[in-house]
Formats: structure tokens, sequence, C-alpha cells
């Protein structure tokens, strides 16, 4: 009988290992998918960063072009082109805005995949302990 509870004890822990085994698998795969969109996020953030330094170059070269035409012309035209520069200014910082996120964003999902992975590996060891 010592060893029927003994056996029956067994199955209940590999039940539950293979339980807790299947929940991990499921993260692991939860985790793949999201670090897939990463890779699909990464290629989006590269076009924007890259936009965002052809704004910024043409800004410069917009810039120095409208200090030159501002001397050159009346005040209400002078406050046209400080218009069309102020506007340019903040699409290069909606640019960079959106540049900072996707950095916090990738940080954010580097952090969460190595935590699963330090879980996974955890949970690994312990159960080749049993």
């Amino acid at each position: 009988m010592h060893w029927q509870q003994k056996y029956n004890n067994a199955v209940l822990q590999r039940d539950s290992l293979e339980k807790e085994q299947n929940k991990l698998n499921e993260d692991v795969q939860f985790f793949q998918d999201k670090l897939k969109s990463h890779g699909e996020f990464k290629k989006s953030y590269e076009a924007v960063e890259a936009e965002n330094k052809t704004l910024t170059s043409e800004s410069k070269t917009l810039q120095e072009k409208l200090n030159g035409l501002q001397k050159k012309c009346p005040g209400d035209e002078q406050e046209e082109f400080q218009a069309r520069n102020g506007d340019l200014k903040c699409q290069v910082q909606d640019n960079q805005d959106l540049i900072n996120g996707y950095y916090r964003e990738f940080d954010t999902l580097q952090d969460e995949f190595l935590e699963l992975m330090r879980t996974v590996q955890e949970n690994r060891a312990q159960r080749d302990r049993h």
C-alpha cells in the first residue's frame, strides 16, 4: 500500500509538472509571437528613424533657405515663412517622440522576454531536480 501511495503522489506531481510545462510553453509561444511582432515593429521603427533623419536634414536646409528669404521679404511674408518653419519643426518633434516611444516599447518587450526566459530556465531546473 505504501508503494501505491508513492506511485499516486508521483503521478499527481507529474501531472502538475505537465500542466506547469504546458503553461510555460504557452507563455513562450506568446512571447515568441511578441518577438515576431517586435521584428515588424523594429522595421517600422527603423523606417520612422530614417524619415526623422531626412526630415531633420530637410528642416535644416529649409531653415537656412528661410533665413535667407526672410531677410529679403517684407514683414507680412516673414511671418508666413516663420509659420511654415514652425510646422516643420513640429513634424520633426512628432517623429522624435514616436521614435522615443518605440525605444520604450522595445525595452519593455526585451525585459518581459528576458524575465520569461529566466522563469522557464528556473522551472526546467526545478523539474530536472525532481
